[in-house]
């Protein structure tokens, strides 16, 4: 009699610590949210760097714990050794067997957002395959280099979020596989490709501390921009993302439903006169698409 209350106290106490747990990391979760509000769409549930996703987690399975001490505890006292330490052990395989599951589960990996909201761009741009470039004369060769050296010096200016915050630069996407997490300084957007204005900043994450991966220019107008030396630097048009108008930020690609975006807070925006062409001119982050590619398969 006294092992099974033994073994109730036991359980009930742990199943406190896990809610005590729980709470603390709701707690923290949300003060981290409300610090980067852009932390929901490039993280997941098993992001161990986030403190209240590993208190939530290990409340619940204090939880878990606590209760089959419980209920289960008690009725094993006086079976047989083997029944005693058979069952422990099949609840034991069965988490750690839903752990193993999950982890390897769409939810473990921070930058694949496929499923999640707000997030579809997963896949990058989605263009297809890269067209073969141009074979380039001297003369357009010798300009077009001279362009991204020119390119590469201004990357180097921004090599971090905080300096491109600082400078103007928001964030209106999260990190996303392929292309980066996208900075904007919406004074500099007009008709007009200029090198050393560019419109759009790609980086390797949100943080302050997060590095410049290649540049992005952003121009308006009708028709295709005529921007660096030759016939390689291919634009491409976002039509119909889902922004959200009052904090200028992407919600949903293109396939995005008017339905759903509307349900996200956003609107679908038309997007035929905006003309977008990406320079992958930071030094190690090199696109082996090409270095006007619209993805870069570095950025995973």
């Amino acid at each position: 009699m006294n092992e099974q209350r033994t073994l109730r106290a036991v359980g009930f106490w742990t199943t406190v610590a896990g809610g005590v747990a729980q709470a603390f990391g709701l707690g923290i979760d949300a003060w981290m949210h409300v610090k980067d509000p852009t932390l929901a769409a490039r993280e997941a549930l098993l992001t161990f760097s986030n403190a209240g996703h590993v208190l939530l987690l290990g409340g619940i399975a204090l939880v878990i714990v606590g209760v089959a001490v419980s209920v289960v505890g008690p009725r094993l006292i006086g079976m047989p050794l083997p029944v005693r330490i058979g069952v422990p052990l099949v609840l034991a395989v069965v988490m750690g067997t839903a752990s193993v599951a999950a982890a390897n589960s769409s939810l473990a990996h921070g930058h694949d957002h496929s499923g999640s909201e707000g997030a579809e761009h997963a896949g990058g741009h989605g263009h297809g395959a890269e067209p073969p470039p141009v074979a380039l004369d001297d003369v357009t060769r010798v300009t077009l280099g001279r362009q991204l050296l020119e390119a590469r010096d201004i990357a180097e200016r921004f090599s971090t979020v905080k300096k491109a915050e600082a400078a103007g630069y928001r964030a209106v996407t999260p990190y996303i596989p392929l292309i980066g997490a996208h900075y904007m300084k919406f004074l500099t957007v007009d008709g007009t490709f200029d090198i050393e204005q560019p419109e759009m900043l790609l980086y390797d994450g949100t943080k302050p501390t997060s590095r410049i991966v290649g540049l992005s220019y952003y121009v308006r107008g009708d028709a295709e921009p005529k921007g660096f030396a030759g016939p390689n630097d291919r634009w491409h048009r976002h039509l119909g993302l889902c922004i959200d108008t009052d904090n200028p930020f992407v919600l949903g690609d293109e396939q995005t439903t008017e339905r759903e975006c509307r349900r996200r807070g956003g609107v679908k925006a038309d997007g035929a006169d905006g003309w977008m062409v990406h320079a992958w001119v930071v030094p190690g982050w090199e696109s082996t698409n090409g270095v006007f590619s619209a993805e870069n398969p570095q950025l995973l």
